[in-house]
């Protein structure tokens, strides 16, 4: 993580300024690990989910200046399990949101603030010793984030984010992402 952090300074220090006057649509992918937590009652047993798995995300956006942008991403945030008397109850997270950034340029860095609607639909399997039940169910819940950024040469955004979502169905998940994009402009 720590060289990680540094590459992005040592980019960050090589960007140019006239980087972040290059407005207009940008796209990007990103892949992220996230963790979540919920305790489920099914009826016959109580599950208590937390654990982490690797995420993946792409995404769309529009920058307006070098302060205000809107984005949109796909993001699958990955498979939540725990066992409980001989049964496994594995929770899926996936889903669209809509976003309204806001960007701070330092040089050649920016710092970043999200705020979202997570629309997202939650894949439920109930395994049991004779059967496999299948429930999916979805839900809109708000969403916010924040990180760091760096420019690498005139097209490229490399960023690092936390993003906290609140699903319905789970007390809480995260995410720590690695997004590149390219700016088109």
């Amino acid at each position: 993580m720590r060289q990680l952090v540094l590459a992005i300074a040592l980019a960050g220090l090589c960007g140019t300024a006239f980087a972040y006057e290059n407005f207009g649509p940008y796209v990007g992918l990103g892949a992220g690990r996230t963790q979540a937590s919920a305790s489920l009652d099914t009826g016959t047993n109580l599950f208590s989910i937390d654990t982490d798995d690797t995420a993946w995300r792409v995404l769309a956006g529009y920058r307006f200046s070098p302060y205000f942008a809107f984005e949109a991403t796909y993001s699958d945030y990955g498979e939540f399990a725990d066992d409980a008397a001989g049964e496994r109850l594995t929770v899926g997270l996936r889903g669209v949101t809509p976003w309204l950034v806001a960007t701070l340029p330092l040089g050649g860095f920016e710092l970043l603030a999200r705020f979202g609607y997570f629309i997202n639909t939650h894949e439920f399997e109930l395994r049991t010793p004779t059967d496999r039940i299948r429930v999916s169910s979805s839900r809109d819940s708000i969403s916010w984030g924040a990180g760091f950024a760096a420019m690498l040469g005139r097209h490229i955004n490399l960023r690092l984010e936390y993003e906290r979502v609140n699903p319905d169905e789970l007390d809480d998940a995260d995410a720590l992402w690695l997004t590149a994009a390219w700016r088109f402009r």
